[in-house]
């Protein structure tokens, strides 16, 4: 009966990565790309709503720059970290600091919203009473719909990563983070899982998020 030969070591699959690649006179290469199942806003309620081509193609646009931002902090991850950001996800679920560091942050950008709009109106001769006034509800008024936004999601290797970097719109925000479950979140974790098999760990993430184009559009 034949043995089965145990698995190499990450660290001894890595070296031989390495000699194969410099056997061939190349350079050890990274993560190769993992194309993610496309995002699809096209049968939400608030895509239906949308009158004209440019308020569909503004939208999509807003769409597609949350998942770009997210692709980017994904990348910026090595395999082990992603993967260290999702055991800790599945155990805890959302990083009990999330919550504070989010209301902070929203806090922090109204006020600085709050202050330029101030400025602008009190360097225009207005009274700094009713400046004051009008900043503090105009800025409210341009915080509706926005949200501070994980960069990448808690979900999707955002664990460690609970201080928000922007804020965005709520509504694709929350479209986006309610579209990781089943085959996405699965293609990132193999991909993760694959790398560090390979002896690539320390590699960054290579994954590609995009909007689902053309006939059918799921």
């Amino acid at each position: 009966m034949t043995k089965k030969t145990p698995p190499k070591d990450p660290e001894e699959l890595k070296k031989d990565l390495k000699k194969k690649q410099q056997n061939k006179g190349g350079r050890v290469t990274g993560i190769k790309k993992t194309k993610v199942p496309c995002f699809s806003p096209y049968k939400g309620k608030r895509y239906k709503r949308l009158k004209t081509d440019k308020e569909r193609n503004a939208f999509l646009d807003k769409y597609n720059d949350q998942l770009k931002r997210q692709q980017d902090a994904i990348n910026n991850m090595s395999a082990d970290d992603f993967k260290i950001a999702r055991d800790a996800y599945k155990k805890n679920k959302r990083n009990s600091n999330a919550a504070s560091a989010q209301q902070n942050f929203r806090d922090q950008t109204e006020s600085d919203i709050r202050k330029s709009m101030h400025k602008k109106l009190v360097s225009k001769g207005m009274d700094p009473d009713k400046a004051d006034i009008i900043a503090e509800k105009n800025s409210k008024e341009a915080m509706k719909g926005l949200a501070a936004l994980h960069e990448p999601d808690m979900v999707a290797g955002g664990y460690g990563q609970y201080a928000p970097k922007k804020m965005g719109d709520s509504g694709i925000n929350s479209a986006i983070g309610g579209s990781w479950s089943g085959d996405r979140i699965k293609s990132l974790d193999n991909a993760a899982k694959e790398a560090i098999y390979n002896g690539l760990g320390s590699a960054k993430m290579n994954i590609q998020l995009e909007l689902c184009r053309g006939k059918g559009k799921k």
